[in-house]
């Protein structure tokens, strides 16, 4: 199942938008490389698991960055569910190496749910917020 991008999903910070686009492709990829049955699953799950981690923890790093300097007063709970996001995912990469199966419809309902629940609501109080912050800084 792909996901596309469309512009509910924009919060309107653009180097956000870029990096929330971005993540969409590499799911999408992810889900269409995996969907192809000549493909080494394991060796690409591994890989693309890593490509995703690496992904993430820069996009991130970026949200808590611009947080921070706006003196966001919502960062903390939203740094923990960044702490949520990273924790699941590495339970799902730990129940798929203990059960010896790939667990890619828990992954992508996972993938799923944080776009609707935390990008659109979450990120977008976040980007609202930097947004307001921005305009009384004159940079918006």
């Amino acid at each position: 199942m792909m996901f596309e991008w469309n512009d509910s999903l924009r919060i309107g910070i653009a180097e956000v938008d870029a990096q929330h686009r971005a993540f969409i492709e590499l799911v999408n990829g992810l889900a269409f490389r995996l969907s192809r049955e000549s493909c080494n699953e394991w060796a690409l799950y591994g890989e693309t698991m890593a490509g995703l981690e690496e992904y993430v923890a820069m996009h991130f790093s970026a949200e808590e960055r611009l947080m921070s300097q706006a003196h966001y007063p919502g960062q903390a709970a939203h740094q923990a569910r960044h702490q949520f996001f990273r924790e699941r995912m590495e339970a799902l990469k730990t129940k798929g190496i203990s059960e010896g199966r790939l667990p890619l419809d828990d992954i992508r309902d996972f993938l799923l749910s944080w776009v609707i629940d935390h990008v659109m609501t979450e990120d977008k109080t976040m980007g609202e917020y930097l947004l307001e912050h921005l305009k009384g800084k004159g940079q918006g």
